[in-house]
């Protein structure tokens, strides 16, 4: 309950600080479909798609997993009301928990400062120019290293794991949230990096998952980036969701689990 109230919370501060929603950018319709027979003709007004002059985002790119993005049966019975047009992120939208890494990065977009030189995409501290926020998975001062597990995670939770150029290799990995007064506040998380040779890239397939099914995996899920490291990567909690989700392929010699 904690978390929820803490999402509906940030989703309200975002039109507060002037977002739209996610599924209302300009750009949408390059990311998703929009089913509107789904719809509730009443509730349709929130999927009006904004124009460019309204909608300025400082380049930062589509996220699935926006606090301010609606989850893919919102504003219907059950019914699903947008397609992700990558379908490895259908589950990733419906984000109840926090804002996510580029929520914030639109958010500092607004100011300009000289500070820490933050790599992978990281930005500096609003209140410590020396020192770098990072994208989920990326740690250390400048955004080099792998992040360090949070929220109750175990810590040696997580590795650094080289992939070889012959047959698939097997990683299994659990964690569970720690409970405070009867609830957990965050999931606990902890991060893979996967590198291949330089030059080469990464395949992954998953084999199994454990989780609820939820909107957003809310509940719990793993999470693979093996493109964008900067946005909410592809989220898994179904077991039905494995087999459709093929392969997926890195766009360099990383790709990060959680």
């Amino acid at each position: 309950m904690g978390s929820i109230i803490f999402g509906i919370a940030a989703h309200e501060l975002g039109h507060t600080l002037g977002f739209f929603h996610a599924q209302a950018r300009f750009d949408r319709d390059q990311f998703i479909n929009v089913v509107y027979a789904n719809l509730s003709p009443q509730l349709a007004t929130q999927f009006v798609k904004q124009s460019p002059a309204d909608n300025f985002n400082f380049g930062v790119t589509y996220d699935y997993g926006s606090i301010m993005h609606y989850s893919d049966t919102d504003m219907s019975t059950n019914r699903v009301t947008m397609l992700a047009k990558d379908k490895s992120f259908q589950h990733t939208m419906g984000n109840n928990v926090a804002p996510s890494f580029l929520d914030v990065l639109e958010c500092s977009e607004h100011c300009n400062a000289n500070g820490a030189d933050c790599k992978n995409g990281g930005y500096r501290h609003p209140r410590n120019c020396s020192t770098c926020i990072c994208p989920d998975g990326f740690g250390g001062f400048d955004c080099t290293r792998r992040a360090t597990p949070v929220f109750g995670a175990p810590p040696n939770c997580g590795a650094t794991i080289k992939a070889n150029n012959s047959d698939f290799q097997i990683l299994n990995g659990e964690v569970s949230s720690s409970v405070e007064n009867g609830m957990a506040p965050r999931h606990a998380q902890c991060w893979w990096h996967i590198r291949a040779p330089m030059g080469r890239r990464i395949q992954i397939r998953v084999k199994s998952v454990s989780g609820a099914c939820s909107d957003g995996c809310f509940y719990g899920g793993t999470e693979i980036k093996a493109r964008d490291f900067l946005r909410v990567g592809a989220r898994i909690c179904c077991r039905s969701d494995v087999r459709p989700l093929g392969i997926l392929y890195s766009n360099t010699e990383l790709a990060i689990i959680s």
